[in-house]
């Protein structure tokens, strides 16, 4: 907050951006002067307690509670990652009698760096001793939480008894390997039909672009309709299709888009075959099919900068 506080002293600073609820508390504190841009990313208060990690209504539920309350009736402007979550932020900006400018702005990809590369494919199936004909899915990230292994590896079982092809799961985790193994071993797949790694985040595209589709289900709940998961972007970067969860951000318009297929949670055993089934259809189509995709809704140049450009300019504007 000293820092801040002198930065906006020494410096011609016109607005301060305050990229989730930490740094909203910074800037709120640090300054009474200067237009607060509310970058809210996630409702903090809610996914805490959608996580098991705070208790609703326990002291820090409130205090992250307060300083949104202080946000909305502050900020000269804020960002949220998906429309679903806009008119919650409108309701809670028009509880403050304000309408400040708001944009929906996903979290984006890089396309350069994540690129469908048939190189890199060949040469990490080749490493994994994964075969041309096995059907190689993959999940990226973090376990835990919010997160559905056990839902991701029974639907890879699944797959395998619906198409009759071989299937593989690749888990890219960064952390809790052993809840990635435990939940393969649940769900009935084989030792060999699971690999576990961690990678260094620069191979991460490359071993992306490994594999056939790509699996993120998240347990959906009221805090995850803020949720742009950026491995939907980066997955579709690559050319891979989705199984996602309904429910969840904007997952209903990649769907709409061809670019997914949304699994309901609870998940029954003929939900899991019929997304089985129209996962198998979608894989299908070629890889440009889905960059196309991750072009047009998650692009970092033409998607998040101009959408950032045009309100700062708002906000700046004399």
């Amino acid at each position: 907050m000293r820092v801040l506080r002198r930065i906006l002293r020494e410096e011609d600073v016109g607005l301060v951006h305050a990229r989730g609820y930490v740094p909203a508390t910074i800037a709120l504190r640090a300054t009474r002067r200067h237009p607060i841009l509310f970058d809210i990313r996630g409702l903090q208060a809610e996914e805490y307690v959608d996580g098991g990690v705070w208790k609703e209504g326990g002291l820090k539920y409130r205090l992250a509670k307060r300083i949104e309350t202080e946000m909305f009736a502050r900020a000269a402007g804020a960002v949220v990652l998906t429309r679903a979550i806009a008119p919650y932020a409108a309701g809670r900006f028009a509880e403050q009698g304000r309408r400040p400018p708001m944009e929906v702005i996903p979290c984006c990809v890089d396309l350069e760096a994540f690129a469908v590369d048939a190189g890199a494919r060949a040469d990490v199936r080749r490493q994994l001793g994964i075969a041309p004909e096995t059907a190689l899915f993959v999940y990226s990230g973090s376990l835990g939480t919010w997160y559905l292994p056990g839902e991701m590896a029974r639907f890879v079982k699944t797959f395998r008894a619906v198409t009759g092809r071989a299937a593989h799961l690749l888990w890219l985790v960064n952390n809790a390997p052993e809840i990635a193994r435990q939940s393969s071993r649940d769900a009935g797949l084989a030792e060999g039909e699971t690999t576990v790694i961690g990678v260094p985040a620069a191979d991460v595209p490359r071993h992306l672009a490994a594999a056939d589709a790509a699996v993120a289900l998240i347990r959906p709940c009221f805090s995850k309709r803020s949720s742009s998961p950026t491995k939907y972007a980066e997955a579709l970067a690559v050319g891979l299709p989705l199984l996602i969860s309904r429910d969840v951000g904007d997952g209903a318009d990649i769907e709409a888009r061809e670019g997914a297929v949304a699994l309901a949670y609870p998940a029954g055993e003929g939900d899991m075959e019929d997304a089985a089934r129209r996962l198998a259809r979608l894989m299908e189509k070629p890889p440009a099919h889905f960059r196309a995709l991750a072009r047009e809704m998650f692009d970092l140049d033409t998607v998040a900068l101009p959408a950032y450009r045009r309100l700062y300019e708002s906000l700046l504007r004399p």
